[in-house]
């Protein structure tokens, strides 16, 4: 449109402003009636595309065109065009600053009342309502705050000027709770929430008008006072909300207009409350509800985008508890993208896409649906181009952001990812409002998980392990909102559970009492939500258990409460299964340091349970079902029941099968596999099995590096493997380059490596010196064996046993070459003491080597009681061995020597 076009649109208005002025009140409106019709709507849009000048000022006949032809409009629709009224105000007002006498007399009593001038106070409370109501409608298209300020405004002034608990009052409080209610929502605070309830309460407490109008009342109570109860949980205020909302379906008649909204918006209080309430059934009313009112032909739904959103949040949730989740999930998705596709404003649009993006993403943890991901970080990316800067949408699109690339961290485990969720939380916190207490308190308490995670996640060997400084940032973080928030507050509570969280980092003593002390602290609080107790409860066994370290009672005690605290929790609580899954690890870790038979049964049950019944991803199923193997080797090892291992081997087939390639933990599932079939291969006779161990962990070691969770075990395991198929096949090529990977394992390590990296590279050494008899291989060995042992990490009996038999080994090796008496009694005493702590099925192999130290210790010094020690303890390896072992050849072989030297010295005696 030219400027000359533009022109003549405006003189066009104008005149027609002439022609209707002039008509009066004769009962011929042609000229009125023109402002409501198609020609004046093109005429005001040819105006609007000109009224901005290139300079940045406006076009003050085109703003006067378009004032007239809003004024106009409203002229001749009356209340069912409000917004025009409202336009024909905005417009004016520039106008009114610089020049008054531009400005239509009927308007200036308006101006007055917004200025708070006493002329102002005579202002007509229909006309004022109307301006105020339209203005609502314009806030709503254009979220322009200045706007719900003076909507505010002539509402308090209608709410003043007409009779005190009159049926015209309660209209005027309704509206003006839901302006305050919208106010809260553009960053007003918690006390414009709490006046928007007031005022609806107020409304609702007035005369009554007709049904409708009461309806329409109860409607925006329930509304107002259902978003309350959220941001306040409390779940008495929930309960009120949804009966306001079902009094004002019931009030509704068949010819009220907002019929159908009163319907949907009972719907979404409904899908709202079923999970603070503990009523499921709730949301499959509200699902039913919106369904509904949603596909009602013509129905008019002015809140149509928000409702399809919260449908969309509904139906994903609806999937995560029951049957048809694939069928669900689609209709979410459905819902949420028409949402953000209706959005009437970018605020809106921007908060649609959040919750979209935020759904997906749980989503794909929960299915294990890699496109999920990337459709959550397209519909996030989309709303952060599109979120006002300063608005508070702004803040939870970027805390939405930082949940979407730690959900692909979890996926892929890309350490980009998780630095890009730090920075995006780092956002979310600095741009959310001081008085918005509930979302610092989540926005901080997200950033310092996801800084505990990425400190306390640092792989091995990168030269960037978690240190105090790292590890501490997310601590100093907690600590001082906790200082900050009042002391009985169930917010602090929140912050004081996740500070305990933080601080329990292994090895750190004062830290770990000190979650105890949060934790302890935590419960004495208000519970901020339902399940809040029985959280805070197992995270205090959990760091009990920490705490206890090898105390036996300790632990048991720390046990008991995880128990307990799992007890406490619903059945369909998500958070239940996370405690499961940590009560059994924790199990499993308890297992491991005392050798206990009966807790590695317990842990293998409590994951078995797991796989049965949580709602799991592909990628967690996957992990559970490695554990299941971990567990099941760890019942064979320490109880020599062989049947067991291959029990073990096909759990970790079925989790290396489930997860496929490409996840985080691939190499650490592959890792589980090849160690079981090479503990198979050395115990249960299957000849195949260390031909498929060996390229099972290949392929770990290929699909891991530094970065990689346990990409050292895998290169330990492979120089594990290939020093046992020297030992199956009597070929010492393979040792060479066992001892490179054990090598490669051992300087992965950040800092000291730990114990097992050495066992592997001093077991390498020791095996590749019987060969080579190189004294340098055997000294560095040793020096392994004892730096290993005197780590705090090597006081496990299994692992101890092993160190302990390596190294006598090579001292009693040492000492047959030397002929050192001395050094031959230490290999001895050496070896005694690693037959105690060995497990059941690697038992056999300490009581051979003990053996064979007595035996030649027998026959070096011609005492008899040595051989006939000797003949005993041999006799002990060949009956704990399992006939399928693979070194029963062995025993037998030495058993007989044994034998051989002890008759014969029987007949020369």
């Amino acid at each position: 449109m030219t400027q000359v076009g533009a022109e003549e649109a405006a003189h066009r208005i104008l005149r027609q402003v002439e022609r209707a002025a002039a008509e009066g009140d004769a009962q011929e409106r042609d000229a009125l009636e023109w402002f409501a019709g198609p020609e004046a709507a093109r005429a005001a849009d040819e105006v609007l595309g000109a009224v901005a000048l290139p300079d940045g000022t406006v076009w003050r006949l085109g703003a006067l065109a378009l004032g007239y032809a809003d004024l106009f409009r409203y002229a001749a629709r009356g209340a069912a065009d409000r917004g025009a009224l409202a336009g024909a105000v905005l417009r004016f007002g520039t106008l009114h600053e610089e020049d008054p006498g531009q400005v239509p007399p009927v308007l200036l009593p308006l101006y007055a009342t917004l200025a708070g001038a006493p002329e102002g106070a005579g202002t007509p409370p229909a006309l004022a309502y109307d301006a105020a109501v339209g203005m609502t409608t314009v806030f709503q298209q254009s979220r322009d705050p200045g706007v719900l300020r003076l909507a505010e405004i002539l509402l308090r002034h209608t709410v003043a000027a007409v009779g005190e608990g009159s049926a015209e009052q309660g209209i005027c409080l309704s509206d003006l709770g839901l302006v305050l209610f919208y106010g809260f929502q553009d960053g007003a605070g918690l006390p414009a929430l709490s006046e928007a309830v007031a005022m609806g309460r107020a409304a609702v407490a007035c005369a009554p008008g007709v049904p409708d109008e009461q309806a329409r009342r109860q409607g925006n109570f329930g509304h107002t006072l259902r978003n309350w109860a959220e941001a306040a949980e409390d779940p008495g205020a929930l309960r009120e909300a949804v009966t306001a909302l079902r009094t004002a379906v019931g009030l509704s008649t068949a010819a009220d207009p907002l019929r159908v909204q009163h319907s949907a918006t009972l719907g979404s209080a409904l899908c709202g409350a079923a999970e603070p309430l503990e009523e499921p059934a709730l949301r499959s009313e509200g699902i039913a509800l919106l369904r509904a009112a949603l596909s009602e032909p013509g129905a008019a739904l002015p809140g149509r985008a928000a409702l399809l959103s919260d449908l969309g949040v509904a139906l994903f949730a609806e999937a995560g508890t029951g049957g048809g989740g694939g069928r669900l999930t689609e209709e979410g998705a459905a819902a949420c993208r028409r949402a953000a596709e209706l959005a009437p404003n970018d605020v809106e649009r921007a908060a649609y896409l959040a919750n979209y993006a935020l759904l997906l993403t749980g989503s794909a943890a929960r299915t294990g649906r890699a496109a999920a991901l990337d459709d959550a970080y397209e519909a996030v990316t989309e709303a952060l181009g599109c979120a006002p800067p300063g608005h508070p949408v702004r803040a939870q699109v970027h805390f939405t952001f930082a949940q979407v690339l730690d959900g692909r961290h979890a996926a892929t485990g890309s350490p980009a990812d998780l630095d890009g969720a730090v920075a995006q939380a780092h956002r979310a916190a600095e741009c959310v409002q001081p008085h918005d207490v509930g979302r610092r308190v989540l926005y901080a308490t997200s950033l310092a998980e996801l800084l505990w995670k990425r400190a306390a996640r640092r792989p091995p060997g990168t030269g960037e392990s978690g240190g105090p400084g790292e590890l501490g940032a997310p601590v100093a973080l907690l600590r001082k909102l906790a200082s900050e928030l009042p002391a009985r507050s169930a917010q602090r509570a929140r912050v004081l559970l996740a500070l305990g969280r933080c601080l329990r980092v292994p090895g750190d003593a004062e830290g770990i009492d000190e979650a105890v002390d949060c934790f302890r602290k935590c419960l004495v609080l208000p519970a901020p939500a339902t399940g809040f107790t029985a959280t805070v409860r197992f995270a205090l066994g959990a760091a009990l258990a920490q705490r206890a370290g090898a105390d036996g009672a300790g632990r048991r005690e720390a046990a008991d409460e995880m128990a307990r605290a799992l007890g406490m929790f619903r059945a369909d609580d998500p958070e239940r299964w996370e405690c499961h899954a940590e009560y059994a690890q924790a199990v499993m870790e308890q297992a491991d340091a005392t050798d206990d038979i009966a807790l590695f049964e317990e842990a293998v049950r409590l994951l078995r349970e797991e796989v049965r019944r949580a709602p799991l991803s592909r990628t967690e199923s996957a992990v559970r079902r490695s554990n299941i193997g971990f567990g099941l080797m760890g019942v064979a090892l320490r109880s020599g029941r062989t049947e067991t291992l291959a029990e073990a081997v096909a759990a970790h087939r079925e989790a290396v099968a489930l997860a496929g390639p490409g996840t985080p933990f691939t190499a650490h599932l592959l890792l589980g596999l090849g160690e079981s079939l090479m503990v198979l291969a050395e115990f249960g006779a299957d000849r195949a099995a260390p031909a498929e161990g060996i390229e099972v962990l290949r392929t770990a070691v290929a699909a891991s590096d530094t970065a990689t969770y346990s990409g050292a075990d895998c290169r330990t395991a492979l120089g594990d493997a290939l020093r046992n198929l020297a030992r199956l096949t009597a070929d010492p090529a393979p040792l060479e380059e066992s001892v490179r990977w054990h090598r490669e394992a051992v300087a992965m390590a950040a800092g000291p490596p730990p114990p097992t990296a050495r066992l592997g590279l001093a077991n390498a050494l020791g095996a590749l010196y019987q060969h080579t008899r190189d004294v340098a291989q055997s000294d560095e060995a040793v020096r392994h064996y004892e730096a290993a042992l005197a780590s705090p990490q090597a006081a496990r009996p299994g692992l101890r046993g092993s160190l302990l038999t390596g190294l006598g080994y090579l001292q009693w090796t040492r000492a047959m070459e030397s002929g050192d008496e001395t050094l031959m009694d230490r290999a001895v005493a050496t070896l005694r003491e690693a037959v105690a702590q060995l497990p059941a099925l690697r038992r056999g192999m300490g009581f051979t080597n003990l053996g064979s130290a007595l035996m030649n210790r027998g026959l070096a010094t011609g005492n008899r009681v040595w051989l006939a020690e000797a003949v005993t303890v041999l006799r002990r390896a060949l009956e704990g061995s399992p006939p399928t072992a693979m070194e029963r050849s062995l025993h037998l072989n030495n058993l007989a020597e044994s034998l051989r030297f002890w008759n014969r010295g029987r007949r020369r005696g």
